[in-house]
């Protein structure tokens, strides 16, 4: 299992592709910079993508959205709070139960594993899903310890705005 969902440039560089999101300092839209942290745009969708449309106003996952400084600290509280929450769920049910529901969106979960861990639960052997659900712990802990990275990050780098540079 990958130790972190943060990447940075050269991480992404040895992967390929361009499927990421970029987290770039100073509100800045040029691509690709080394100074910025990617995150593959299904694990965005998953675990950060709910909580930016709750907490940012005129966000887009299809384009670049500009955060003022006082933005990123909302985020960067927000993201503590769920890493929090995250520290006291045992089983993934209880990814959708509140308070793990946004309440800006139509009840919809802040970490919506759904897609890909609901699909690996439901949709394959049983074998497949006991290895997950073994797992499910050290999963939460990683989601848990990039939120509060992502948000340490958003508090050291946020003072002239950052940019979300979606797909």
């Amino acid at each position: 299992m990958n130790k972190t969902l943060l990447l940075n440039l050269d991480h992404v560089k040895q992967r390929g592709g361009t499927n990421y999101i970029e987290i770039a300092k100073n509100a800045d839209h040029s691509c690709w910079r080394e100074d910025s942290i990617y995150i593959h745009s299904a694990i965005w969708q998953d675990c950060f993508d709910a909580i930016a449309q709750a907490q940012i106003p005129k966000y887009d996952f299809y384009a670049f959205t500009d955060l003022e400084p006082a933005t990123a600290i909302q985020l960067a509280d927000k993201l503590e709070e769920l890493a929090s929450l995250l520290d006291d769920i045992q089983k993934p049910e209880q990814l959708k139960q509140p308070p793990l529901l946004s309440t800006a969106l139509p009840q919809r979960p802040y970490i919506n594993i759904g897609s890909s861990i609901e699909a690996q639960i439901f949709k394959t052997t049983a074998t497949e899903q006991q290895h997950f659900l073994q797992y499910f712990p050290e999963i939460l802990a990683l989601i848990a310890t990039d939120y509060r990275r992502l948000a340490e990050w958003l508090r050291q780098n946020g003072q002239n705005g950052i940019a979300i540079l979606g797909m």
